[in-house]
């Protein structure tokens, strides 16, 4: 074993997707929490590492590239 994990085993859109669920929750808390509090920095830079996360998963793209395009690896 070359220690290298294969890229291959990671479900790209199902991990997007999940990150895209958890993106929608930070943003949920983002709604209710008083502006500019602790917990609303701290829930806004979990949602600024998800979309972080999101880019490099699709090539740069996060969750504003179509679908199609993420799964392309991103439009040039």
């Amino acid at each position: 074993m070359s220690g290298k994990r294969s890229v291959a085993l990671v479900d790209d859109e199902r991990l997007l997707a999940a990150l895209n669920e958890a993106r929608r929750e930070c943003l949920r808390a983002l709604d209710v929490l008083p502006l500019h509090g602790a917990d609303y920095r701290t829930v806004e830079g979990v949602a600024a590492a998800i979309e972080d996360l999101a880019g490099i998963l699709a090539g740069a793209q996060g969750f504003s590239a179509p679908a199609h395009q993420r799964r392309a690896g991103g439009a040039r």
